[in-house]
């Protein structure tokens, strides 16, 4: 077949401007963003939002343990607790506190540098050579303690005293850096019965000493910092140290493989699930997000967790804000999330990684207050509690994007973040009943609306005055 002529169309100055003009009517989005709410589209139950037991006791720059740390422990997760709505903690146990040598005590009295202390905060040395008997001279639990005492019950106490149970997530920890950190003699990765022998030792410490029976067990964090840990041994210990807990009556929720990155995630997930009897012990696929975050890949763990039943998480990534939030919420159901760590000096950079800040001037009268990203993240995790689960909720705009929960007690929540200008907000398929409204904007002030009462099948109608996290709270309860 011949080739057609190529013909040129000429148009004159007004016909280009009604093409452009039809182009920008084509690509802008609707005048009014309109939410519909779905209760009978369920989703993710939320199991709780995260905190690491740190604040600015390491200080790396300093080259020290910083004791004025210490001092305000109470009041920090106290905050935690009221003002961010914090109920769930992940408690890690680093593997080198198996071992007779106490250099964390020497770390935190001046003795040693944390460059000292660090090389070797994860060597190994093996207890005895029977991994079926703990000789608990062998485990270190100053440290451990030290952070269940005045971290984990300051904020275990201000979560009880709102009517709720804080969330315990046991946490094991085997970093190897670089060649100076020291491993010592003993690998728990390759002796799974070793390392269901230490996890048992700490979990019996929590519930013998203090009470504390964990609701989860999350196998390892961010296997790529480790020297052994992979897929398949991943896998090995898992099922070891599940069996070693169930045997001695923990039933934790098992979370794995925590990776650093989510491509790494889906790969460790899968050589970790060949392993015999890894399906049908753990609970939850977890995932952190540093280096590539790709959308695919939220959806990609999604569809894994779903084939096999499982929950997911995402349970760290400095600097996470909102957005982070809200996509790790709708693209990949997450029952749990976790910024980072609890709070950071006010005299330090706000890296986006803590949940507070800390003016310590006056050390008998510090001033606790929000960081970077908690003043958008605080309105949805006070309002969704533990327990309460996500329904449908579909926006008709790509920059409104919006998450609805029932909650416990019957409420609901919709959570909307609009980014850009402001512009009218229109919700739809709400239950009839009143409505406490919020909207926290992008430059931290927070507006408290007039309630609104909404009638059966009627719509709620917000009008925003610029970018920001829109809550409704409200409806009827049972």
């Amino acid at each position: 077949m011949p080739t057609p002529p190529v013909r040129t169309y000429l148009l004159s100055g007004a016909a280009l401007l009604a093409v452009a003009l039809v182009a920008v009517v084509a690509t802008r989005p609707p005048a009014v963003a309109t939410i519909v709410v779905d209760p009978t589209e369920r989703h993710q139950t939320i199991d709780g939002w995260a905190v690491n037991l740190r604040q600015w006791e390491e200080d790396k720059a300093n080259d020290r343990y910083d004791r004025t740390s210490d001092l305000h422990l109470d009041r920090i997760y106290r905050f935690l607790a009221d003002s961010v709505g914090i109920n769930a903690v992940r408690l890690e146990i680093p593997s080198g506190m198996e071992n007779r040598t106490n250099r964390w005590a020497r770390f935190r009295a001046g003795e040693l540098s944390y460059k000292e202390w660090q090389k070797t905060r994860f060597e190994k040395v093996n207890d005895n050579a029977d991994p079926a008997v703990a000789d608990t001279t062998g485990f270190l639990f100053d440290g451990f303690d030290h952070r269940v005492e005045h971290m984990l019950m300051p904020l275990k106490h201000a979560v009880e005293a709102r009517g709720e149970k804080l969330y315990v997530n046991v946490n094991y920890v085997d970093f190897k850096w670089n060649a100076s950190n020291v491993q010592g003699p003993l690998s728990h990765a390759e002796h799974p019965e070793e390392f269901a022998e230490f996890v048992l030792v700490y979990f019996q410490r929590l519930r013998d000493k203090y009470g504390i029976v964990p609701d989860a067990f999350e196998v390892i964090l961010e296997p790529e910092n480790t020297e052994r840990w992979r897929g398949p041994t991943i896998g090995r210990g898992l099922v070891a140290a599940v069996d070693r807990l169930k045997a001695n009556g923990f039933t934790p929720e098992v979370v794995a493989p925590s990776n650093t990155s989510m491509p790494n995630a889906i790969e460790y997930f899968d050589d970790m699930i060949a392993v015999p009897g890894v399906l049908g012990r753990v609970g939850n696929f977890s995932y952190h997000r540093y280096g590539i975050e790709r959308l695919g890949d939220v959806r990609a763990i999604r569809a894994r967790a779903q084939q096999h039943a499982l929950k997911t998480s995402m349970l760290e990534k400095v600097d996470a804000g909102v957005d982070v939030l809200m996509e790790d919420l709708i693209e990949g159901d997450v029952s749990s999330w976790q910024q980072w760590a609890a709070a950071g000096k006010s005299t330090n950079p706000d890296n986006g990684g803590y949940y507070a800040r800390v003016d310590v001037s006056d050390t008998l009268r510090p001033v606790v207050s929000f960081a970077r990203h908690t003043h958008q993240l605080a309105p949805l995790f006070q309002l969704v509690r533990r327990g309460a689960v996500r329904i449908g909720s579909r926006s008709n705009r790509a920059d409104r994007p919006a998450v609805a929960f029932i909650g416990a007690d019957g409420r609901t929540s919709v959570i909307v973040r609009a980014r850009g200008k402001g512009g009218r907000i229109t919700v739809r398929g709400l239950p009839a009943g009143t409505y406490a409204l919020r909207v926290v904007g992008d430059d931290h002030r927070t507006r408290e609306l007039p309630p609104a009462t909404v009638a059966t099948g009627a719509a709620l109608d917000v009008d925003l005055t610029g970018a920001g996290v829109l809550t409704i709270h409200g409806g009827a309860t049972r």
